[in-house]
């Protein structure tokens, strides 16, 4: 259904307005309601049911890469494709936020990337070798092969091998243990961490020995 922008429509009866003015009230309705709580209970109308944006530095070109806040405005939140000196292999839509400036000498105003995690878990390692999850995000499995050497498959894959890696573990038995990415062995680091699967090891700290810990965590963002 077409949006009127003549409404009312003083060239025409009041009849024929009747059609125009509910013409426009529908499409509201059902604009409004693709993205709103509209007209379905006291505690939800007007509501967002999700957000929705557009990149600021492709889908218009009126639009700013990063956009000025506006008039008595404190902050903006909108998405922006990376571009190929960001990212050199996926220019996707990342959100962000810019704020204005504020008091004192090193607040100025800035720009964040909400960088989102791809994948997350949060395991421990029974004396059997057993692996319990915790906690996980975007994550099928975590297998053991050996002591102190895992495997992480993502459910979904992740838009690129680009992404960053941090992890850590805690030993059992007062031994401290450290997260590291083993060698690719080749000039190649998709070997050990690509789109669908994720290589690591947990080793003694200090030391090349391989250690299984008591709990372990890593987190992917980016990519």
């Amino acid at each position: 259904m077409a949006w009127h922008s003549t409404a009312p429509d003083g060239a025409q009866s009041v009849k024929s307005n009747r059609t125009i003015l509910q013409d426009n009230t529908t499409y509201i309705e059902n604009t409004v309601g693709t993205d709103h709580f509209w007209d379905v209970g006291a505690n939800l109308d007007g509501h967002h049911q999700f957000v929705q944006t557009q990149n600021t530095n492709t889908d218009d070109s009126s639009l700013q890469t990063n956009p000025q806040l506006a008039t008595e405005m404190n902050l903006v939140y909108y998405s922006r494709q990376k571009t190929a000196s960001e990212s050199v292999t996926q220019q996707d839509s990342q959100p962000y936020v810019k704020n204005i400036a504020g008091t004192g000498p090193y607040y100025n105003e800035g720009v964040m990337q909400l960088l989102g995690i791809r994948a997350c878990a949060l395991f421990n390692v029974a004396t059997n070798n057993a692996i319990t999850v915790l906690y996980q995000h975007n994550i099928t499995s975590i297998t053991r092969s050996n002591e102190g050497i895992f495997l992480a498959t993502y459910a979904d894959d992740l838009p690129s091998p680009d992404y960053l890696v941090l992890g850590g573990a805690i030993g059992a038995s007062n031994q401290e243990t450290e997260f590291a990415l083993p060698a690719a062995t080749t000039t190649d680091p998709t070997i050990k961490k690509a789109e669908g699967t994720l290589n690591f090891n947990t080793y003694e700290q200090g030391t090349t020995t391989a250690l299984d810990p008591l709990q372990c965590w890593f987190v992917c963002f980016g990519g």
